[in-house]
């Protein structure tokens, strides 16, 4: 089970000078479970008049195509990322630059059932994994380059654990979370009720920032487990297994008759 929080803190001084959103798609039916949760962390400074829907476009540009690839879900992160290097490349041939430099996205896709984690980003934005007590900067590995025409260059996947928390943060929310020993709490924290009680500690104070951020709680449920073990095995291991829960439902099948006839 993941359990998302999004926190926006959209001051910029009340002038206009940024934009930070967050978008989260979580399964609803039961077909579209294979995909995971799909988590946008995303943020435009100085935008001009031709840029002030960009976010909203993009993130709908990548949430469409991410769903859209519901019967490929090992590719369909990717297929996203790809639409959205071609909606940015078209906005850069129709003459609409002043968001180079500007525009921050990160992209997270992570499956309970998996256990899975994959991350992109564009420009710059900060991305911890917390396991135990110990911080893994995931985000410093990805590229940040936006000039090669590829703005999703790379994409980094791992194993979620049970407890783990992904800490994905624009730059200035993310060292008031360090200077304000957030980032430290997190680190600690083992449940969501203690992130909730770290946050609302410090709500007065992070009103003061702008930008936004997602934390993601991994807890294992007992199907995820199963999964996880079942998805570890080797292809004669799994039809293995296939093969004595086959034989117990039979058995079971076939007591089932006894008794009824």
């Amino acid at each position: 089970m993941l359990k998302v929080f999004e926190l926006k803190f959209n001051n910029y001084d009340g002038n206009g000078t940024g934009q930070a959103d967050t978008f989260c798609f979580f399964p609803s039916q039961k077909t579209e479970k294979r995909l995971g949760v799909l988590c946008l962390l995303s943020e435009l400074r100085n935008p001009d008049f031709h840029n002030r829907q960009l976010l909203e476009k993009l993130t709908d540009v990548i949430a469409k195509e991410h769903r859209a690839n519901i019967f490929m879900p090992t590719q369909a992160f990717q297929q996203a990322l790809n639409k959205a290097n071609e909606f940015l490349q078209n906005e850069l041939q129709q003459n609409n630059p002043s968001w180079l430099g500007n525009l921050n996205l990160t992209a997270i896709s992570a499956s309970d059932n998996h256990l899975s984690l994959k991350i992109s980003k564009t420009g710059q934005l900060k991305a911890l994994l917390f396991r135990g007590e110990e911080a893994f900067d995931i985000g410093g590995n990805l590229r940040e380059s936006q000039t090669s025409g590829k703005f999703f260059p790379e994409v980094i996947e791992g194993k979620l654990e049970n407890s783990d928390r992904v800490l994905a943060a624009t730059s200035e929310v993310f060292e008031a979370l360090k200077n304000e020993g957030i980032a430290e709490g997190l680190a600690f924290a083992k449940n969501p009720k203690e992130i909730k009680k770290i946050f609302k500690q410090k709500k007065k104070i992070l009103k003061q920032f702008s930008g936004a951020c997602l934390i993601i709680f991994v807890k294992k449920t007992f199907f995820s487990k199963t999964f996880h073990f079942f998805d570890s095995l080797s292809a004669n291991q799994k039809r293995a297994v296939i093969g004595s829960v086959s034989v117990i439902i039979l058995a079971l099948l076939s007591l089932l008759g006894y008794f009824v006839f």
